[in-house]
């Protein structure tokens, strides 16, 4: 069985990853990698490395079945300008370009396809019920069925 997290860490030796995988509620493993040298996301280092910073971190989702997976950009503004999450598919900083290209390499080397937000929003049924391709593949704990993650300002 492939481990995914040792995987990751060996296309991203040195940066900090975070498993934030939730098997309970979740169909995916769920990653974040801390760009820009960040702390671990679910560290207590976080909050104050925070204050005074725009952290960065690129989310890599791997589907269950191992054969399809998200790759987001996620910018936390530092505390004084609010608690907003701001998500894009692709960098927010050009430098962040070579953390993408190799994102798209471990997937391509581990036979995953990488599902753009247009693709995880498509309908699909389960159980003959409409649901959205990331709701049926990456995770059935959202109350709506339809849902799936999109570009922009999350409050």
């Amino acid at each position: 069985m492939l481990f995914w997290e040792d995987e990751l860490r060996r296309y991203f030796p040195d940066a900090n990853i975070d498993d934030l995988s939730d098997f309970d509620r979740t169909a995916a493993e769920t990653f974040y990698i801390a760009l820009d040298g960040g702390p671990p996301f679910g560290q207590e280092e976080f909050d104050a490395y925070s204050e005074q910073n725009d952290t960065y971190y690129m989310e890599i989702e791997i589907s269950e079945d191992e054969t399809m997976a998200t790759l987001l950009f996620l910018k936390y503004p530092k505390r004084g300008q609010g608690q907003h999450l701001y998500v894009e598919e692709t960098p927010f900083l050009p430098e962040h370009e070579p953390f993408a290209e190799q994102a798209r390499r471990f997937m391509q080397h581990n036979g995953l396809k990488h599902l753009s937000l247009a693709d995880l929003a498509e309908e699909t049924t389960l159980d003959g019920q409409a649901v959205s391709v990331y709701y049926k593949h990456f995770t059935q704990a959202s109350d709506d069925p339809l849902y799936a993650p999109k570009a922009g300002c999350i409050e």
